[in-house]
């Protein structure tokens, strides 16, 4: 078949599948409000407001559910937004999708089938709901995205679950053309959890490929590293990440970790992240937690996270973040505070 009239087919399909789980949506659908704004000691006023709808419904039979459908749509404004104390993106307005999917269910669960613009299968991104807060997991510092374009195979065993995922590496642009393949761009990931009792997660999971940060808006970079804009990188990343409630002081805490090892463009990559966080007060939560990122001979970047929060309302949340870089601070004191406003409708 020609390469293009492939890429015009499999895009078509895409646009199927949006429309149909738009539809499907729209009876769910609700407005969302997502105002992010804050202050940098280094890049000065930062800001990423959006507005957009979500939605999300489970289509059944008699004989039960037999796929579930979701999405999630933003026109975003930015204004120098931040991640991982970094300056990436000075743009106007851009639209932007998140989680957009249908999952078909098959044999009774074990084998599904997603396609979309789907969750990462790495480290506790895909099973932790980090799209109404500030502070992302740890998939952030590795991939610089937590949605991408593609189709995955996902169930639940007896023994664990898993999912295994093919994604085009071009993050949560909307006007990307999924499985273009002509610019090499490509991401295979995998994560697989055993069945714990109770609260407990673990994973182990992995992804190789080749991204850009044009693709995925936003990357972590080392001065080895940085070069054109659209020079493709090798990523390789093996991990584990835990989560668990834990009790100090007697007092109950919820746990969480991550930690990868791999390597980009040949260079060794390390990178770590944890996080303890407790609700109070039935409404309020704070967090507290740390990252470290090394990529090959460079000296780490070490920073922290201090963010609380408030659940005003069922429709309305807010969120108070600082985050100094030590390894910023060392010359230039970086620190920065982010709040964020959340309303759904």
């Amino acid at each position: 078949m020609d390469s293009k009239v492939y890429r015009l087919s499999v895009l078509l399909v895409f646009n199927l599948i949006l429309v149909w789980s738009s539809s499907i949506c729209a009876a769910f659908l609700r407005g969302e409000f997502y105002l992010e704004n804050g202050v940098s000691t280094q890049y000065g006023r930062l800001g990423r407001n959006s507005i957009g709808v979500e939605g999300y419904s489970k289509l059944s039979k008699e004989t039960g559910d037999w796929a579930t459908v979701a999405l999630q749509f933003r026109l975003v404004h930015y204004r120098n937004i931040m991640m991982d104390n970094r300056t990436v993106m000075r743009r106007e307005w851009e639209p932007e999708f998140h989680t957009t999917y249908i999952n078909l269910k098959g044999f009774f669960g074990q084998l599904n089938l997603k396609m979309g613009h789907i969750e990462i299968p790495f480290g506790l991104e895909s099973v932790i709901n980090t799209h109404s807060v500030l502070a992302p997991s740890g998939a952030m510092i590795n991939l610089a995205t937590m949605q991408d374009w593609g189709f995955s195979l996902n169930g639940q065993l007896r023994w664990f679950d898993y999912e295994v995922a093919l994604t085009s590496g071009a993050g949560m642009k909307a006007n990307f053309n999924p499985f273009s393949y002509d610019n090499g761009m490509y991401l295979l990931s995998a994560r697989v959890q055993p069945v714990l009792s109770g609260d407990k997660q673990v994973g182990i999971s992995g992804f190789f490929g080749e991204m850009t940060p044009t693709g995925n808006h936003m990357v972590r970079m080392s001065p080895q590293d940085q070069g054109s804009d659209m020079d493709l990188r090798v990523e390789r990343r093996i991990g584990v990440d835990l989560r668990s409630p834990i009790f100090l002081l007697n007092t109950a805490f919820d746990w969480r970790f991550e930690f990868a090892l791999g390597q980009r463009n040949g260079a060794s990559v390390i990178s770590i992240d944890g996080a303890i966080e407790r609700e109070f007060l039935s409404s309020w939560h704070g967090l507290v937690g740390g990252r470290l990122w090394r990529h090959g001979d460079s000296l780490p970047d070490v920073w922290g996270i201090l963010s609380l929060g408030k659940q005003i309302s069922p429709n309305l949340s807010w969120e108070i973040m600082f985050s100094p870089d030590f390894s910023e601070t060392r010359s230039a004191n970086g620190v920065s505070v982010l709040s964020l406003i959340y309303l759904t409708h």
